[in-house]
């Protein structure tokens, strides 16, 4: 089967897609200044900033929202001086952001990115009672025929999610802590129709000193439904073909 496309996990919240040569990379500039997760890779980072390697060069920039974690403005910075973008998505304003164009979503908060490549947002507050403040923009990425759902740090209200209802989507990333809560399940599990589950923005296992994966190994294992498997991504370089 002929590969025509593919998502790989960088590290933290950081995933970067392709579709018949266009390449999009979500939250895939930032530092963790909080200590609870890993950073990108040095390697990683250096050969973006050089713009050498797979990562650089990407077609479109998406950010969740902008806590240093998934948005950190000296890399944004640095990476647009040495890479080639067609433009950003983000639920804020940035000055570093100022040197790329911005895409323009339409009424229904969609765009056409390429041929076969639609983007559309959902903008939810993040789950962290401290930060209820802080939007947090959920994307949902149309290649071809499949829809790949990004939540971030989305909050559990489940009327936020109307506009997802009766959808048919094929991967959802979510967060361990999203999951691990009653209400998330219910999103995730009853509301909403997800064929399969990625559980990221977690720190590599030897970092792991929340044991945010010994939390979600606990929670697949109670929760987890026959037909729609669940898989948790913490390791560079993990990926699928679709």
């Amino acid at each position: 089967m002929e590969k025509r496309g593919w998502i790989v996990y960088i590290s933290n919240a950081a995933i970067l897609l392709q579709y018949r040569g266009v390449k999009v990379l979500i939250d895939g500039l930032y530092r963790d200044t909080s200590g609870y997760f890993s950073q990108l890779p040095d390697a990683v980072w250096e050969s973006m900033q050089q713009g050498m390697g797979e990562i650089p060069n990407v077609d479109y920039l998406m950010f969740t929202h902008s806590h240093a974690d998934h948005f950190y403005e000296p890399y944004v910075s640095k990476y647009l001086q040495k890479n080639a973008v067609k433009g950003y998505a983000a639920p804020f304003s940035s000055e570093s952001l100022k040197g790329c164009t911005a895409i323009v979503f339409d009424s229904e908060k969609k765009a056409v990115l390429e041929e076969d490549i639609v983007c559309g947002y959902l903008d939810i507050r993040h789950l962290d009672p401290r930060f209820y403040h802080v939007t947090n923009r959920c994307y949902l990425i149309e290649m071809g025929e499949k829809r790949i759902l990004f939540l971030g740090d989305a909050d559990y209200q489940a009327k936020a999610y109307g506009a997802l209802h009766g959808l048919e989507i094929d991967i959802a990333f979510v967060t361990p802590v999203f999951f691990n809560h009653e209400a998330g399940r219910k999103i995730l599990q009853e509301m909403l129709h997800i064929r399969k589950i990625i559980l990221y923005h977690l720190p590599f296992c030897q970092e792991d000193t929340m044991h945010m994966e010994k939390m979600a190994r606990r929670d697949i294992a109670r929760y987890a439904k026959e037909d729609q498997p669940i898989v948790i991504w913490n390791k560079t370089g993990q990926s699928l073909v679709f």
